[in-house]
């Protein structure tokens, strides 16, 4: 009986990659002068909270009609993981100002688009 060599899979690695992902808050509910104190302050609460993700490399924060813009630019990560870190920093920044503002209303966050940088 021949012995055949046995071949070892290797395991599947992921390359890590830096991506562009960007979300919308919707902010419709509250009136116009909370909606730019939304956006000022969730911009300062990801500045704060993005030091707790160093994969987290810029960002940006801009109000358009009613709807808070959300970019950031995530580096040097796999796949899997950009979610993830994209949604873990802004629930952590949301929750931050919630007791600043004092909302009585839930942010209403969209569908992300994801770019491959």
């Amino acid at each position: 009986m021949a012995n055949f060599p046995t071949r070892r899979r290797r395991k599947k690695r992921h390359k890590t990659r830096d991506y562009r992902i960007s979300t919308v808050i919707r902010v419709d509910s509250l009136p116009p002068e909370s909606q730019v104190r939304f956006s000022e302050d969730l911009e300062e609460a990801i500045y704060d909270t993005s030091a707790n993700y160093p994969a987290v490399s810029q960002y940006l924060v801009k109000l358009i009609d009613s709807e808070v813009v959300v970019g950031l630019q995530i580096e040097k990560v796999t796949p899997e993981n950009v979610e993830n870190i994209a949604t873990a920093l802004l629930q952590d920044s949301i929750r931050s100002i919630e007791d600043r503002m004092d909302l009585e209303f839930e942010p209403e966050v969209e569908e992300s688009d994801l770019y491959l940088v």
